[in-house]
């Protein structure tokens, strides 16, 4: 991927609104550092970053003044995905609409044939390049309205608007009106939600007599708070992140922050579970941690687990291609620390001293590109596991021996 804009030429500033649930988090500060380098500016002409929260942000009408570049990418949120042609691709639909304002693309618009189908770095790549096809510029259609986590403005043009003296960052797209733009090309794949997922898909998995559960590195408590409200039980979060602590407790959950380790028995008691969702890979040691889980549960409890498959097909192409790119979330988190298959979390399982009572392979349906890498893969007397190429998340329940 490119580590700069393609056009020597363009000539950007950046300002961004450093406000995010993940503040102090790795996979944010990981992100950031990408975005950085990303959108630097060309060789010749460095952008500028100006980074500000959303509290302490001088108004748009205040600060445009002052800017001396021909374009200002905004960015509302710092954690997103994009590529370093994004912001070239904004400034080709400010040029080709005549605009003042262009809004990028963003995942949770891409719908149909556009729905988000990409797992590691190089699908990412993929998938934007296939939008290449799709239109320079288009009528921003309602999008304004929605909170828009980024969009580049046009410096010279709104030296000439009369920029309302309170709008705020956020509404600036839709006060400019028709002065704003859709730029289909430039497209952003937020993860501001990384740690607030309900995983209703787990719940199922749990019998319907577990009414005490301890969720482990559950993040703001979106799981356990989904099964305290289903179950009408008790749910308890262990969480290390204090920003995410806090959201969980200003939510009336029970938490303790920091590590399964501090969590004493004594105090807290028992209980009849203890998950692990998508957490046990981010984990030194994940053994002792199931270890510490046993300690923690009633007899005839259980662990629940999910973890990523290290051995889903889009990884095992990347490594073909010498790619092995490292992302702020999904199967490739930059804060992974270990790696799992079927096999290798079965024989953690047993090492801790549980039996696997369930395993469920988790993934999309196969698609075509996945059935031609099987079949080149055959016809080249590979043996390959389809079951296991296919399966991008494992989801386990299992109890102590």
């Amino acid at each position: 991927m490119p580590k700069t804009t393609d056009n020597p030429s363009l000539d950007f500033a950046v300002l961004l609104l450093n406000d995010s649930s993940l503040t102090d988090t790795d996979e944010l500060a990981f992100g950031l550092q990408t975005l950085r380098r990303q959108w630097s500016g060309s060789a010749h002409q460095p952008a500028s970053w100006s980074v500000y929260t959303r509290d302490t942000a001088p108004l748009a009408a205040v600060l445009l003044p002052t800017i001396q570049t021909r374009y200002l990418l905004v960015l509302m949120e710092p954690s997103l995905l994009g590529m370093a042609t994004l912001p070239q691709d904004l400034a080709d639909a400010l040029e080709a609409g005549d605009a003042l304002c262009a809004l990028v693309e963003e995942s949770r618009f891409a719908k149909d044939q556009w729905e988000p189908d990409y797992r590691t770095l190089v699908d990412f790549e993929r998938y934007v390049t296939r939008r290449s096809a799709l239109p320079c510029c288009l009528p921003h259609a309602g999008r304004v309205h929605k909170q828009p986590k980024a969009y580049m403005l046009q410096i010279e043009k709104l030296r000439n608007w009369p920029v309302p003296a309170q709008v705020s960052w956020t509404d600036l797209p839709a006060a400019l009106a028709a002065g704003t733009v859709l730029a289909p090309r430039a497209y952003v794949h937020s993860y501001a939600d990384y740690q607030q997922g309900a995983r209703p898909e787990m719940l199922d998995l749990l019998g319907s007599d577990v009414k005490r559960l301890l969720d482990v590195g559950g993040g703001e408590g979106g799981f356990a708070r989904s099964f305290a409200l289903q179950r009408h039980g008790e749910a308890v979060l262990v969480e290390p992140g204090w920003a995410a602590a806090k959201r969980a407790r200003d939510s009336g959950l029970q938490v303790i922050e920091g590590g399964i380790e501090s969590v004493d028995a004594a105090r807290y008691g028992l209980f009849q579970a203890v998950s692990f969702l998508d957490v046990l890979e981010h984990m030194t040691d994940p053994l002792a941690a199931l270890r510490s889980a046993r300690k923690l549960l009633v007899p005839g409890g259980v662990v629940l687990l999910s973890v990523p498959n290290i051995g889903y097909w889009s990884v095992v192409r990347d490594l073909m291609l010498g790619r092995f790119d490292y992302l702020p979330v999904g199967i490739l988190c930059n804060t992974h620390l270990r790696f799992f298959t079927a096999n290798s979390v079965e024989q953690l399982l047993r090492d801790a001293g549980f039996e696997v009572i369930q395993l469920r392979r988790h993934g999309p349906a196969m698609n075509e590109e996945l059935l031609r890498f099987i079949q080149v893969a055959k016809a080249a007397g590979l043996e390959c596991d389809e079951e296991n190429l296919a399966t991008e998340s494992l989801h386990v329940l299992a109890h102590a021996r």
